[in-house]
């Protein structure tokens, strides 16, 4: 006998079986038993979820001569010819290869044709959002009005593409993603059928990665099974699917919050000397942030997609003072690197200044950050850099202009932070950055971040300024404290640092 994949094997035969759903199965259930049946139904949901599996159950279900309760009995001829794919009567559509107006025309004729075997003739047609629109005209008729012994089963993770008139003619039900303990649990279940040792750590990480698809889960289980035999540990799930270990990421984000380059650095040179993927790289890293935000958020409540509670609590009492705002900033910039990532050939140079950035984005939003002077001459430490106070006797103090940008949005309060008043008067307000703040220069001239600090001056001033941003080493205006140090130890021995 030809060898069957796992999520083929595991496929449910009975209403009973179905891995959550529980609405679902219920409606459909009742449906059978009560003989209160749909001429045409449709299953939208993500991938991995049932919709398939239970469009057949169904179609067995209607068709079963010997069914209890709604139940299909999986006994009878009937059942045993649609579990084998032989029922002249149960059609399964892909939608994807057959999407014409040709094919709709032909199952039109068809469906005039009485039932050869059956009681119903059940055509399930999947991924159906793939019709032309031509094809979905041609179909609206026989939907909306089909022989009584016919019954349509129209599934679709894209619902949202299916034209209105399509979606009122239909019994709709929604597929939602199967949660982690039910994951988890199947492959229990499926893993100690076939004698497979999984630990535990290893079955969170399948069921994380499946994102509540469970066809994916089963695959991940087959593709270990086949790379580590009957024994599987969560660091062989790990290198099979090219993942990072979550120590690692760890030990990658307490670095990037504690703005500590080097170790960074130093762990994605690991990392690629490893051989993982820079994508990979910057998505875990997001997904890792991901989950720290929300279990900053939630606590124990919170739905993680790959990481353990257990680690993301000693993070968070590692760093009492982090803010949501600060690790959104930070996820949005590696999203955008992971994609980024996709289409350069130089990823792994793009990887590292997109790590670099981020800290600086993750360490500004933390208001944590201190510029100080330093130099190489023996000599009392220097007074902390110091914010130019404005050249200007307007009403209202810088202070309450940065306190109005950040209600207004915390995100700009974050790029305004680290520039210095260069000058300030009835007309020009001028934002002095330093060479290596040039990111945060050019994002807060972007359009929309002008007008939340336009606003702010506005509500402060009660009149709008000219906006000028400068870098601090193309105007002569420069801190008085930076001046001095110039002045006293010279040009080349004095430089500004994190």
């Amino acid at each position: 006998m030809n060898y069957l994949t796992l999520y083929r094997q595991w496929r449910p035969q009975t209403f009973e079986e179905v891995v959550g759903q529980k609405n679902t199965v219920a409606g459909l259930k009742n449906a059978v038993k009560e003989g209160r049946l749909a001429h045409a139904y449709l299953f939208f949901g993500p991938r991995g979820s049932g919709k398939t599996s239970l469009a057949k159950i169904m179609a067995k279900a209607v068709n079963c001569t010997e069914g209890i309760g709604g139940e299909p009995c999986n006994r009878c001829s009937t059942c045993k010819d649609i579990n084998n794919g032989s029922f002249m009567d149960v059609m399964e559509i892909d939608a994807a290869s057959n999407r014409g107006i040709d094919e709709i025309r032909d199952l039109r004729e068809k469906v005039r044709v009485l039932p050869a075997q059956g009681k119903k003739k059940v055509y399930i047609i999947d991924e159906v959002h793939m019709l032309t629109t031509e094809a979905f005209n041609a179909l609206l008729k026989t939907l909306e009005e089909p022989p009584p012994s016919v019954m349509f089963i129209l599934a679709t993770t894209e619902a949202h593409r299916l034209p209105a008139t399509v979606l009122s003619r239909c019994q709709r039900y929604a597929f939602t993603r199967l949660s982690l303990s039910d994951v988890v649990q199947r492959l229990e279940e499926v893993s100690s059928a076939n004698e497979i040792n999984v630990t535990e750590p290893a079955l969170e990480t399948m069921a994380r990665r499946a994102n509540g698809s469970l066809r994916d889960a089963l695959s991940i289980l087959e593709q270990c099974i086949a790379f580590c035999d009957n024994d599987i540990d969560v660091n062989e799930v790990l290198e099979v699917l090219g993942l990072v270990n979550q120590e690692i990421l760890i030990q990658i984000m307490a670095a990037m919050l504690g703005q500590r380059t080097q170790e960074v650095l130093s762990h994605l040179n690991t990392l690629i000397r490893q051989g993982k993927e820079p994508v990979q790289v910057a998505r875990d890293t997001a997904m890792c942030a991901r989950d720290l935000m929300q279990y900053r958020l939630l606590g124990d409540d919170a739905e993680l997609l790959t990481m353990s509670p257990d680690i993301l609590r000693k993070l968070v009492a590692a760093f009492p003072a982090l803010s949501p705002s600060q690790l959104s900033g930070g996820i949005k910039h590696l999203l955008k690197l992971s994609d980024e990532l996709r289409y350069n050939e130089g990823q792994r140079f793009l990887l590292e200044i997109g790590f670099l950035e981020a800290i600086d984005i993750m360490g500004i939003t933390s208001g944590e950050q201190s510029s100080k002077i330093e130099t190489s001459i023996a000599a009392p430490s220097s007074p902390p850099a110091v914010e130019k106070a404005p050249k200007t006797t307007t009403a209202g103090s810088w202070e309450e202009i940065m306190d109005k940008v950040k209600a207004g949005k915390v995100t700009v309060h974050a790029l305004l932070a680290p520039a210095s008043v260069v000058e300030m008067d009835e007309k020009v307000l001028t934002l002095g950055y330093r060479p290596d703040r040039r990111f945060h220069r050019d994002k807060m001239a972007e359009k929309g971040n002008q007008e939340i600090l336009q606003a702010a001056l506005t509500q402060v001033l009660g009149h709008p300024l000219e906006i000028n941003l400068v870098i601090l080493e193309e105007t002569a205006e420069q801190p008085p404290v930076v001046r001095k140090a110039v002045e006293i130890f010279g040009k080349d021995k004095v430089k500004i640092i994190e």
